[in-house]
């Protein structure tokens, strides 16, 4: 268990030093800007669908 207490926080740590790497740049921010709505329901759904069938609730 100790493990994933040092994993977790290096996992986090490197997760938001690319996204500060690769959504900074001024093109990346106003596209992002502007289409926020439409990505951001899609990639929450895909996440939430691949929870529920990875975690065995809902079996295909």
């Amino acid at each position: 268990m100790s493990v994933y207490a040092v994993v977790f926080p290096i996992s986090v740590g490197a997760w938001y030093l690319a996204r500060r790497f690769f959504a900074t740049p001024p093109v990346v921010t106003e596209a992002l800007r502007r289409r926020r709505h439409v990505l951001l329901a899609p990639a929450r759904t895909a996440i939430g669908l691949l929870i529920v069938i990875d975690g065995g609730s809902f079996r295909l």
